[in-house]
């Protein structure tokens, strides 16, 4: 019983998942991108960043987020919170 317990217990730890809040900016003029996709890579689940390039996403610790806008280079990142992409 109790190794049924741990396993449930470990697994829920393993699957867990933080808010990752970050700012997309130029890497020319360090102005926020509008509308910018971030994506958690090998996933469908993404977001688009605000006016202000703010964005905020669930993705497991570690996940690569996937960060792309129209006639800019994508770029590949690992979630953290309060990120500068």
């Amino acid at each position: 019983m109790t190794f049924l317990a741990c396993l449930f217990l470990s697994l829920g730890m393993a699957l867990a998942q933080i808010q990752v809040n970050g700012t997309v900016v130029s890497s020319e003029d360090g102005e926020p991108i509008v509308g910018a996709s971030v994506l958690i890579s090998g996933t469908k689940t993404g977001g688009v960043t605000d006016i202000e390039g703010h964005f905020s996403i669930k993705a497991s610790e570690g996940a690569k987020l996937i960060v792309s806008y129209l006639g800019m280079q994508t770029k590949t990142v690992t979630a953290k919170n309060n990120m500068v992409v």
